[in-house]
């Protein structure tokens, strides 16, 4: 992977807050999200990693896989919804 230009797009930041549902102790999640630009690029999923596919997806598509929040906020910020959806 060759990257040929980057900036800072946005900071997402979720608070996971103990509960019923969630029993564990509070969270502060923050992510960085990065605007790349590739000279060249091969998807290749991780063997023995944190994930076990890569793919390219429609916006769609990835609307319909179960994200989350961290993922839901990026698709938001690729794909904004209109005041139509």
């Amino acid at each position: 992977m060759d990257i040929r230009a980057f900036q800072l797009a946005t900071v997402f930041s979720h608070i996971y807050m103990r509960s019923i549902e969630r029993p564990y102790d509070s969270v502060h999640h923050i992510g960085i999200i990065y605007d790349v630009t590739l000279d060249t690029f091969e998807l290749v999923p991780e063997k023995e990693g944190s994930t076990d596919r890569c793919d390219w997806f429609t916006q769609s598509q990835a609307r319909q896989l179960p994200l989350v929040p961290l993922s839901k906020f990026a698709v938001d910020l690729i794909w904004p919804k209109s005041e139509h959806d």
